[in-house]
């Protein structure tokens, strides 16, 4: 993981884009995380939620990946999504769209608070699963 100093800012992916928008992060120090397929999450029983909220600046298409039989159980889905590379490999709306669909997701709001950056909402459409 790539962490900010003196910041509030840290992403799985080596910033990119990110350190011309925001001059004022620099990133000069990294942690080893562990990570693990939202699937294989077993603390609570998943089919009892049908919402997911994702933000990890630049690798939602991973998690989505690896979280592929939840998402037979969730009807929406409100994630970050970027326009430009603002870290290096992200995925853009394009790729978080064209991944999601085939699982009854459409992109129905979107924001763009950061210009190259924002929130999508998916909801599944109906007769899905």
């Amino acid at each position: 993981m790539f962490v900010a100093s003196n910041t509030l800012s840290s992403s799985l992916l080596r910033p990119a884009l990110h350190l011309k928008q925001y001059p004022q992060f620099s990133f000069n120090e990294s942690e080893e995380v562990e990570m693990g397929r939202l699937d294989d999450f077993s603390a609570v029983d998943l089919t009892d939620y049908n919402f997911i909220e994702i933000d990890v600046q630049g690798y939602e298409l991973e998690v989505f990946k690896g979280a592929v039989k939840t998402l037979d159980h969730i009807d929406y889905i409100l994630t970050e999504m970027n326009r430009d590379e603002l870290y290096e490999g992200c995925a853009r709306v394009e790729q978080l769209v064209e991944f999601l669909n085939p699982y009854g997701f459409e992109l129905v709001a979107q924001t763009w608070i950061g210009n190259t950056w924002g929130d999508g909402l998916f909801i599944k459409r109906q007769g899905c699963q």
